[in-house]
């Protein structure tokens, strides 16, 4: 399959290390656990084989990908808009009214995206038929342990009976799989040791900080590296948001970068982040989306 149409539309030029070493292993008739940093693209390395697998003709769900935060829902979502595939996606996640989602299952999605404990209501209801899913995708599955999903994740896999590949993330090598997610002939794709993250073009660093001090110390470090250049794009128009890692190797950016960058700090350690727009002195109501980050005068988070 000839992926380029999707990583163009996504401004990639080339596939990582991990993410070619990812699609090889899928060719091969084994479970999948992917162990990458925070960063580095896991999220493509397992959406290009997922839509690979996807038969157009199949008017049911194929694919579930269970998440632990609606963040990551989201981001994984808006991901798979810009690849443009043509397969219909679903939400599933708390903090807003099931009976939306509800209505978007009733033409069945070819990929479902959500959190354990909104899916398990909508299996529960009977809101999607899981007969026909053959993929399921567990994205960084030891955090929705942590937060104790057990049992909602273990019932999720049990109701799928026609699981034929399953596929793992992690950002730390240090997991431990639990029997219920059903693997027996795995293949690791180990990405985190130093050296294999660099080739990423990664840089970890860590930072020691007391609970009630992590948004300063993040924002603090983040205000170090990032130079102010005034609001010069949205006076040109609509801004749409570079990338982190060129913000991080350039040193320079504006208001809407330094937003963008410490609200994907902020989500990735835990914590709901979102930016506030403001327009003109007008106090905007805060969007989830940071591609929404447009024709505003100024973005705080």
């Amino acid at each position: 399959m000839e992926y380029n149409n999707y990583i163009n539309r996504l401004n990639i030029n080339e596939l990582n290390p991990m993410q070619l070493a990812t699609l090889e292993a899928t060719d091969a008739e084994k479970d999948i656990l992917l162990l990458s940093a925070t960063g580095s693209g896991k999220t493509l390395a397992f959406l290009l084989p997922i839509i690979k697998s996807l038969d157009i003709e199949n008017k049911h769900p194929q694919a579930l990908i269970i998440v632990p935060s609606r963040e990551l829902a989201q981001q994984i979502d808006d991901v798979l808009r810009k690849m443009q595939t043509g397969f219909k996606v679903t939400l599933c996640y708390g903090g807003h009214k099931r009976e939306i989602e509800e209505t978007n299952l009733i033409e069945a999605p070819a990929i479902i995206i959500g959190t354990a404990g909104r899916l398990a209501d909508h299996i529960r209801r009977g809101n999607f038929n899981t007969a026909e899913i053959s993929t399921l995708v567990l994205d960084e599955f030891d955090k929705s342990l942590e937060l104790g999903f057990v049992d909602e994740m273990s019932f999720i896999i049990q109701s799928l009976p026609n699981i034929k590949k399953r596929m793992l993330t992690s950002a730390t090598s240090i997991v431990e799989i639990p029997e219920f997610v059903g693997i027996k002939n795995v293949s690791t794709l180990n990405f985190t040791d130093d050296k294999l993250t660099e080739s990423l073009g990664l840089e970890i660093k860590t930072v020691l900080s007391d609970d009630k001090d992590k948004i300063d110390t993040v924002t603090s470090l983040l205000s170090e590296k990032i130079q102010y250049m005034g609001d010069w794009r949205a006076i040109k128009g609509r801004f749409i948001p570079r990338d982190l890692n060129e913000i991080a190797s350039t040193g320079v950016g504006d208001c809407k970068d330094f937003t963008a960058a410490t609200i994907a700090i902020l989500r990735s350690i835990g914590y709901k982040a979102d930016p506030a727009l403001v327009l003109r002195g007008q106090y905007e109501k805060s969007l989830n989306i940071l591609p929404g980050i447009n024709n505003f005068n100024h973005v705080i988070v």
